[in-house]
């Protein structure tokens, strides 16, 4: 396992490729494991981080979330390089948070234009990697989460060649925006740690949904900093290695607690007062986009106790779209009967599949089957 390092036609393969020049993070992130061939088969890893973090291109060298810490079993990367896939993470254009309308529609980055550097990256690796690495790069399988899962399955559904995107998987990704926007809308506590935290308007009183208050440092966009239970008002830190951590103390005037509905609001750069009817939701909606002309074989995973993307609450009709274009095989649980097995899979007319795990959060990294064991 090692990183190639060489020049091949004026692009760089090595710790970073370029598919773009508008941004230093339209790059990715090449993993080659030892034995490649010209028909290895090429794993594409999308990044979450609620479309406004990620990993710092500086810093960080590959796939962003807790799937690449501990415990060493549980790391993806390692193991699909084990089992002989190429690993390609891609970094993207990051969406600018606002919580005020003016903010909001002066944002320059949707879901749209991430969307669009994901698609732009896989086009790079399947032009270049034949010339550079000698893999012909027709047999790429695409796995996002949070919401890089909501990229990748926009992607799959929008804008792949399904000559040679063969599948897609969604870890924890909202797939209905409308109906996750309509529950964002509405949270279930307010804001009650005075002034630890500085915020845009001290006269709001409801910032964000989640029981832990997401605190953003628009000085650092790449990242998220913490979250902060508004309860005990204590910051509890999250994806260690990722994310920075930050003190309780007003040290930057330009810290503000996030509100989870303007951050949809900022995805499509609209100021919106009806989310379940709105269409630019609709369009970043997978269980919307999702039609006939381009049937991506599509693995959903997701835990039924996710309180940051609740499943309730963020995939209306998936199942059903899914089941009436290209076929479900079913929905199955971690507490029944299991997955089918890959033969079965690759024999089935159906196309998809969904598997839930009971009692699980956001993180489902620690159950070995978040793998992509349905790839062929």
């Amino acid at each position: 396992m090692f990183f190639i390092s060489f020049r091949c036609l004026g692009k760089k393969i090595y710790a970073i490729g370029l598919y773009g020049d508008e941004d230093e993070r339209q790059g990715y992130y090449v993993y080659l494991p030892d034995n490649f061939s010209a028909n290895s088969k090429i794993v594409v890893l999308v990044h979450g981080g609620s479309w406004i973090s990620g990993p710092d291109p500086e810093q960080t060298y590959g796939w962003g979330s807790a799937y690449s810490t501990n415990p060493t079993q549980d790391n993806i990367v390692k193991n699909l390089l084990a089992q002989g896939y190429v690993v390609v993470v891609p970094l993207y254009r990051l969406v600018q948070y606002g919580d005020n309308n003016t903010d909001i529609l002066s944002n320059t980055v949707t879901i749209q234009d991430q969307v669009d550097d994901i698609d732009a990256a896989i086009q790079d690796v399947h032009n270049i990697f034949p010339n550079c690495l000698g893999i012909n790069a027709n047999n790429i399988q695409v796995i996002g989460e949070s919401a890089g899962a909501n990229l990748a399955l926009l992607f799959a559904y929008t804008q792949a060649n399904t000559s040679y995107i063969k599948s897609v998987v969604s870890v924890a990704g909202p797939t209905n925006m409308n109906q996750f926007a309509n529950w964002l809308m509405s949270p279930p506590f307010a804001y009650s740690c005075g002034t630890d935290f500085i915020v845009d308007n001290p006269n709001t009183t409801i910032f964000t949904h989640f029981p832990y208050y997401n605190v953003y440092d628009p000085i650092v966009p790449l990242i998220t900093t913490a979250f902060v239970n508004p309860v005990t008002c204590n910051v509890a830190n999250i994806k260690l290695g990722l994310f920075l951590t930050i003190s309780p103390t007003s040290d930057n005037t330009a810290k503000r607690i996030l509100n989870s509905y303007r951050l949809t609001e900022s995805c499509v750069k609209q100021v919106i007062t009806n989310p379940l009817s709105n269409t630019a939701f609709n369009n970043i909606s997978p269980c919307a986009v999702l039609n006939a002309s381009r049937i991506v074989p599509t693995f959903i995973i997701h835990g039924t106790d996710d309180w940051i993307v609740p499943y309730s609450k963020a995939t209306n009709t998936m199942d059903t779209k899914l089941n009436s274009t290209g076929g479900l095989i079913g929905t199955y649980s971690s507490t029944g009967s299991g997955i089918p097995a890959s033969s079965t899979y690759a024999t089935t007319n159906n196309k998809h599949l969904i598997k839930l795990y009971a009692g699980s959060n956001h993180n489902v990294s620690d159950h070995s089957q978040t793998q992509p064991d349905i790839i062929t």
